[in-house]
């Protein structure tokens, strides 16, 4: 997947034993473990307009899944004012939903993923953080 210009290599990586939620307290709880989560990466938020993200939700495919669509708002809200400053720096994001029970093949990020994949809690969260000016500063 090629966005616009982006490094190859992620500023910062982080993932949460948690289900995503859009509503109620499930959304508070999986929010602050992901703002928890995010502060141990960046003590400042990204300043530039260049923040792009990729982010997995691995699950066991049971009822309590949740639409790929209704994980996006509530993780990039987590993430401002701790990866970034506003959320109309992230120009480019990709979220993918993986189903351990199904067939499939995880394709570039299965290294840092195979903790979740085979021995994980049943809901996981990856996100992985790409930004060049961030990238050039953290050198």
């Amino acid at each position: 997947m090629d966005f616009l210009h982006r490094p190859p290599h992620p500023v910062a990586r982080f993932a949460v034993p948690v289900r995503p939620t859009r509503t109620g307290k499930g959304k508070q709880i999986y929010q602050r473990a992901l703002a928890a989560a995010a502060h141990r990466e960046f003590p400042m938020p990204i300043r530039d307009a260049d923040v792009e993200l990729e982010i997995a939700y691995v699950t066991s495919g049971n009822s309590a899944t949740i639409d790929v669509d209704n994980i996006a708002k509530p993780t990039l809200d987590a993430l401002t004012g701790i990866v970034y400053a506003d959320g109309r720096q992230v120009r480019a994001m990709r979220l993918v939903k993986i189903d351990k029970t199904l067939p499939h093949e995880v394709a570039e990020r299965l290294g840092p993923m195979m903790a979740i994949y085979f021995s994980g809690p049943i809901h996981g969260v990856w996100v992985w953080v790409y930004s060049a000016s961030a990238s050039r500063k953290r050198r």
